[in-house]
């Protein structure tokens, strides 16, 4: 049986931790699943300190550092802080929020475990 694992995408800054680093490639990384392992206890592995990091998504939903990654198929993005998404992300700011840490993102659903 082969490892589980999880499809990280990094972002702006983070791009240097990628296995391709090459500006034209997907900035991607995996990494061995661990049941019951939060956002927190990701970056940690990865050594990205969480006041850092910008919007997180676990399977393209908003994710909180508390947000346990539901399976090992998941697909985990991580933007640096001040990196602005496509469309402005404000609606993931909480509406002018400046950093996630001052809004909740509960309001926008958690990662769907299928």
């Amino acid at each position: 049986m082969s490892p589980r694992m999880l499809d990280i995408r990094l972002y702006g800054k983070f791009r240097v931790l990628a296995e391709d680093k090459r500006p034209t490639a997907q900035s991607k990384l995996h990494l061995q699943y661990i049941e019951g392992e939060n956002i927190d206890n990701l970056l940690k592995r990865l050594n990205i300190e969480s006041d850092r990091t910008g919007e997180i998504l676990v399977n393209f939903a908003v994710a909180e550092l508390n947000t346990v990654i539901p399976r090992d198929d998941s697909r985990v993005a991580i933007f640096p802080m001040g990196m602005v998404l496509l469309c402005g992300a404000s609606h993931l700011k909480g509406h002018s929020y400046s950093n996630m840490k001052e809004a909740n993102s509960s309001y926008y659903g958690k990662p769907e475990v299928k």
